[in-house]
C-alpha cells in the first residue's frame, strides 16, 4: 500500500510542477502581447550596412546604435525589387521580438546597392561592403 501512496504522490508533484510550468509560460506569453499590443509609434533613422562579420547598425542622432545583428542569427537580408530590401530582425525596446522593416539606401550613398543577397545572412561575396539607408523603425 505504501508504494501505491509513494507512486501517488511522485505523480501529484510531476502534475503540480508541470501545471505550476505551464503557468509561467502562459504569464510570460500574455506579459510579451500586453507590451506588443501598444500603439506603434514610426520614426526615420539613419543607418549603414556593414559586411565585416559585426551585423548591422542603425544609427541614430549622435551615431548610437538603436539594435545590432549578428549575421545568419538575428539578420535576414531579402532580395527586393529596385532598391528595397526587406529585413528580418530582433529589435529591443522591451524586450526580444521579430518584426519586419522596408529598407531604402540612404539617397546620397556613396556606393552602389547590391543587386540581391542570400535570404540568410550577409553575401559571401559583395563587392558592396557598405550601404547607407533610411530605416523607418516601429518603436
Amino acid at each position: 500500500m505504501s508504494r501505491r501512496r509513494a507512486a501517488l504522490a511522485m505523480v501529484t508533484r510531476r502534475i503540480r510542477r508541470a501545471l505550476l510550468a505551464a503557468a509561467v509560460i502562459v504569464a510570460a506569453l500574455l506579459a510579451t502581447a500586453g507590451s506588443a499590443g501598444a500603439t506603434p509609434e514610426a520614426k526615420w533613422v539613419q543607418g549603414y550596412f556593414t559586411f565585416d562579420g559585426a551585423g548591422v547598425y542603425p544609427t541614430a542622432d549622435g551615431g548610437q546604435p538603436l539594435w545590432t545583428g549578428k549575421p545568419g542569427e538575428a539578420i535576414r537580408i531579402e532580395c527586393r525589387r529596385g532598391n528595397y530590401y526587406l529585413i528580418h530582425y530582433r529589435y529591443r525596446p522591451s524586450g526580444w521580438a521579430v518584426a519586419d522593416v522596408s529598407v531604402k539606401p540612404h539617397p546620397t550613398a556613396t556606393r552602389t546597392p547590391w543587386d540581391c543577397t542570400p535570404l540568410d545572412g550577409p553575401p559571401e561575396t559583395a563587392a558592396v561592403r557598405e550601404v547607407n539607408f533610411w530605416l523607418l523603425l516601429w518603436a
